[in-house]
């Protein structure tokens, strides 16, 4: 009953955290974030948990220059 209690909770706490920091943030983060609020909570827990409400980091890709600014006139 305990476990289904803390379970809950947890679960609604991440779920906080997640749409707060606009959905990017994924276990590893949320979990520094519970304990550093002195919440006991591994990150494996945190992820278990992610995975069965189907949330899901969201990686940004970091952008990249795909075409150089070169003067190709002969001279």
């Amino acid at each position: 009953m305990k476990k289904k209690i803390r379970k809950a909770k947890a679960t609604i706490r991440i779920k906080e955290i997640y749409n707060e920091l606009k959905q990017i943030y994924g276990a590893p983060k949320i979990t520094k974030i519970l304990q550093n609020e002195g919440e006991i909570i591994s990150e494996r827990y945190v992820s278990n948990i992610m995975r069965e409400n189907k949330i899901k980091a969201h990686y940004i890709k970091p952008y990249t220059i795909t075409t150089k600014d070169c003067d190709y006139t002969n001279k």
